[in-house]
């Protein structure tokens, strides 16, 4: 997966944007500091090949020209605290993080679906017609919109971080699709 992420960086330039999308296990797992959070992949032998948050910032970091906009979708089944991907040694790169983390016992216990980020991004986009028609919708307007949909009422915790000198609300978010877009998700 890294190299293909690398290979990504390298042919990826000003104006461009790279959009990484995980839906799957994460484990926080004990080092000597503190502890450490992998997204759990699988080479195709079966040997576990997990992807720490160390190795996305360092690829970020060495792998991308500072002008590639990066946005990371995260919907993971972990308990744990949420790794922060965004230090600063992105300084104002244009990279955010839209994360949704849920312990599975606890969303199994209150009846609640898993897997909502890419639904909801979905039904965000569906809700705002006018963004084919040139409507400006940051990535931190689809925060809003997904936390205001699941965030209050819910057992996984929502979380956007971006670069330290980037201002989400400045990001435009990547993925708009044409006004006549629709759904076929249940409400």
């Amino acid at each position: 997966m890294l190299s293909e992420l690398r290979r990504a960086g390298r042919r990826l330039g000003a104006g461009d944007t790279l959009v990484f999308s995980f839906t799957g296990h994460g484990m926080e797992r004990a080092a000597d500091r503190s502890p450490v959070e992998e997204l759990c992949f699988v080479d195709p032998d079966g040997t576990y090949a997990p992807i720490t948050g160390l190795d996305i910032l360092r690829l970020l970091v060495d792998g991308f020209g500072r002008d590639t906009k990066v946005v990371l979708l995260t919907d993971r089944c972990q308990t744990g605290a949420n790794v922060s991907l965004c230090s600063g040694e992105l300084g104002n790169r244009p990279i955010c993080h839209l994360a949704v983390m849920r312990d599975r016992l606890r969303v199994r216990q209150r009846g609640e679906e898993a897997g909502v980020l890419l639904p909801g991004i979905m039904q965000s986009l569906e809700e705002h017609p006018s963004m084919g028609n040139g409507y400006y919708f940051s990535v931190a307007a689809m925060y809003n919109s997904l936390f205001q949909r699941h965030g209050e009422n819910t057992s996984q915790d929502f979380s956007l971080e971006c670069s330290p000198g980037l201002d989400p609300d400045n990001m435009a978010w990547p993925l708009s699709p044409p006004a006549s877009f629709a759904t076929r998700l249940p409400p």
